[in-house]
């Protein structure tokens, strides 16, 4: 079984903060508030995405997307803020036997 990554809903927030705070190299940065503001203050739109095996998430990235022209870019995290990683996250590492768990990280 692979892993299906989807686009999570917007309005879902609060399951998304909620699946941040399990993630164990989560920042403050990675909430939903903050992630909102960095797409104001960016000019982008904010697109959350999940991965999943079966009905269990294993992994978020929140992706920021801008139109220029009929191109559409799409960054993680934008290019003008300077934060040095927003993902993925994984979920549920702890589970995972350690050689597993550094495949992942590969």
């Amino acid at each position: 079984m692979g892993i299906d990554v989807t686009r999570l809903d917007a309005d879902a927030r609060d399951r998304w903060n909620r699946r941040v705070e399990r993630a164990p190299e989560a920042m403050p940065v990675h909430r939903h508030e903050a992630l909102a503001v960095i797409a104001d203050a960016t000019d982008t739109t904010l697109h959350l995405l999940g991965g999943f095996k079966g009905e269990e998430p294993v992994g978020l990235l929140p992706v920021f997307a801008k139109r220029r022209g009929p191109l559409t870019f799409v960054y993680s995290p934008p290019t003008q803020v300077r934060i040095p990683y927003l993902g993925p996250l994984l979920l549920n590492t702890e589970q995972l036997k350690q050689r597993k768990a550094e495949q992942w990280h590969a």
